[in-house]
């Protein structure tokens, strides 16, 4: 449900709301919005408060909330949101934004080099030093973006690279981007990102984009170039091929009364860049094949390096990722490592999931195996072995066997089977056998599905009623997701 994408999207803004008492209620909203209804006592459980805390919260929220959302308490049922018209979770943030300090702060920092703290402190009705306070907490959850905001009596103010700024405010951004609370003084036109993807296509220089990833960038740079704060001293290679796209980009630019040059030209053109997904569009593809012909080769060759690499050498759909991947980096290393560090969460996930694949990536990488690239971060080593990871799950090298022993009517038995593979999804190879028929080289990452007693086995055993019950198909999910996500 929309609770758990939520704490994906939103996770850098709840890092960032310092105040504990904002923090709950946005929570106690987002699992009212995801759950029909909800007791104190699983509310409590989930904020890790007392459920008297959870009753304070309740009643302070029954009297903040627009008229048209309700707090409604079901007996011992528990307690219910309800609305005249369908609430989404940008709604729940939209309306407390303005109640953290962080974000008010975090806002006036988008728009102006420094602000003052006479006026700030008189504006939002605050001490300096519950202010003091505030930018204490916000520079502790800072340091990953190598950032700081600086106090004093007089102003507040960034300490970092312009660069560095934009990526936290992007990452920050990108759940908020059709949002009021950070766009209302100032409205960029989103319309005009689309109608610049539309010329694209019209121009037969289409790209497959994440839109809304590439309209946030589109914000963010414009807001920051009219406020004077601008990107410097980048290092990058303007004769590559792809930065065709620049005329197209500064024309966008320019509906926003913004006149790109120099440094600022190629950050916005390396934006655009990085919203290009990964599934390239046939325009694309083609650019990438007519003009850059010896990486293909190089990344063919990269592939036949790795452990299996070359059962994957001849997948044209890889060996375009891996030209594009290059391209970017050959376009700007740095600016590649750091637009990649913006998702540190996922460095972590290649690191333990997939640790075999990311020490060879990185090994292959050092020795320069592909064109121009040697000295190369974690992230970028990441966002290869995802590349070559997703590769081997397309062509289904290694699908996970599940073995189904069950005795019952037929024809349940012939519609079990097909629910049970559509629930496992494709990389999971579903085998019928018997109970006497169960395999030699059984593996402990084998599955065995039963409604019959088995004698012990390597696999992992799940025991099935006739009907399987929400346990026993929960049971299975949990044994499928250690594999995958």
């Amino acid at each position: 449900m929309e609770s758990e994408e939520g704490e994906i999207m939103y996770s850098l803004a709840k890092q960032m709301i310092s105040e504990k008492e904002v923090r709950r209620k946005i929570t106690i909203l987002e699992q009212l919005l995801s759950t029909a209804q909800m007791t104190t006592k699983d509310l409590a459980q989930q904020l890790g408060v007392s459920q008297r805390t959870v009753f304070h919260d309740l009643q302070t929220l029954r009297y903040e909330l627009p008229e048209d959302w309700q707090l409604e308490a079901q007996g011992n049922q528990g307690v219910s949101l309800t609305a005249s018209r369908p609430v989404a979770l940008y709604e729940v943030w939209e309306f407390y934004m303005e109640q953290s300090l962080a974000m008010v702060v975090l806002k006036g920092l988008l728009f102006k080099r420094e602000l003052s703290v006479v006026s700030f402190l008189m504006d939002n009705g605050v001490s300096y030093e519950t202010l003091k306070r505030q930018v204490q907490k916000m520079n502790q959850e800072l340091t990953d973006f190598q950032l700081t905001i600086r106090l004093t009596r007089s102003q507040l103010s960034w300490v970092g690279e312009e660069s560095s700024l934009r990526v936290f405010y992007h990452r920050l951004l990108t759940p908020f981007t059709h949002q009021h609370f950070f766009f209302e003084d100032y409205q960029v036109h989103e319309s005009n990102y689309r109608d610049f993807l539309a010329s694209l296509k019209r121009q037969n220089k289409q790209a497959k984009t994440e839109e809304i990833f590439g309209i946030c960038w589109f914000f963010i740079n414009t807001i920051r170039i009219k406020a004077g704060c601008s990107i410097e001293n980048l290092h990058y290679e303007e004769d590559d091929l792809a930065f065709s796209y620049q005329e197209s980009i500064q024309t966008l630019y320019q509906k926003e009364g913004v006149l790109l040059k120099g440094d600022e030209a190629f950050f916005a053109y390396f934006c655009f860049l990085e919203s290009w997904s990964y599934l390239l569009s046939p325009d694309v593809s083609q650019l990438l094949q007519k003009n850059y012909g010896h990486l293909f080769q190089r990344g063919k060759a990269y592939l036949n390096t790795l452990v299996e690499g070359v059962l994957l050498a001849d997948d044209q759909e890889l060996l375009e990722d891996l030209v594009l991947f290059q391209v970017k980096y050959y376009e700007s290393k740095s600016l590649t490592d750091k637009f990649l560090g913006e998702y540190a969460e996922v460095l972590h996930v290649c690191q333990e999931k997939f640790p075999s694949l990311y020490q060879d990536v990185a090994r292959s990488l050092a020795t320069g195996e592909l064109e121009g690239i040697t000295e190369v971060s974690n992230h970028a080593v990441s966002n290869l072995v995802l590349l070559i990871q997703t590769a081997k799950a397309r062509l289904n090298l290694q699908p996970l066997r599940v073995f189904l022993i069950f005795q019952g009517e037929p024809a349940w038995k012939q519609f079990l089977i097909q629910e049970l593979q559509d629930l496992a999804g494709k990389r999971v190879k579903l085998i019928e056998i018997n109970a006497t028929e169960v395999p030699t080289d059984v593996k402990k990452t084998d599955i065995i599905l039963s409604n019959l007693p088995l004698e012990k086995t390597l696999a992992s055993v799940v025991s099935l009623s006739m009907v399987p019950t929400d346990r026993e198909l929960w049971e299975f999910r949990k044994l499928i997701q250690k594999r995958y996500l």
